[in-house]
């Protein structure tokens, strides 16, 4: 994980702050292992923008979320960097004092670099995994996929394509149509 959180260091995409990793052993064997990062004070996660959280009905705010950490996951693809764990509790979120929305990314612990032809499908799961637990207004969903490849126009979709994965991946985890 500490090594995720360099990479994102590396690129500039905002995260929280490692001060200590550690582990324990015996004969070689990992027992358990910690990573403590900084206390970020005045955020709370991104699930107050899915279903029941206390910003849900903000439109304007819940924009904002997907606005600023959208194009940081598509410079994350653009190095085939698969996040496979986008949630929005991952995203730490706070509003500074002239209103503008920060962001920390946390828990990267599954990121991994995967091989280019596999990256298609690892985007696709990566943005499947964020529309899927945010459940925004399917209007709202394409202009989020419309957004991402605003910023990934390479990445091999176009947004009829990146729609049609979306709903593939809808029938595949749940059986049904979208």
């Amino acid at each position: 994980e500490f090594r995720n959180y360099q990479v994102l260091y590396q690129l500039g995409i905002p995260a929280a702050k490692v001060l200590a990793i550690g582990e324990k052993r015996i004969f070689c064997h990992l027992l358990e292992s910690f990573i403590i990062t900084e206390f970020l004070p005045d955020t709370q996660d991104g699930r107050a923008f899915m279903p029941g959280g206390a910003f849900r009905e903000d439109r304007k705010l819940r924009e904002t979320f997907w606005r600023i950490n959208l194009p940081i996951l598509a410079k994350l693809h653009k190095i085939n960097f698969f996040h496979k764990a986008i949630h929005p509790r991952n995203i730490l979120w706070r509003l500074r004092d002239d209103s503008t929305m920060e962001v920390f990314w946390i828990d990267v612990a599954r990121c991994r670099i995967v091989f280019p032809f596999r990256m298609k499908r690892a985007i696709a799961f990566d943005l499947y995994t964020i529309l899927s637990d945010m459940r925004v207004p399917a209007e709202e969903g394409q202009r989020m996929l419309a957004w991402y490849l605003e910023h990934n126009p390479t990445c091999g979709y176009t947004l009829e394509s990146l729609c049609a994965a979306m709903r593939n991946f809808h029938r595949h985890c749940f059986g049904t149509g979208v």
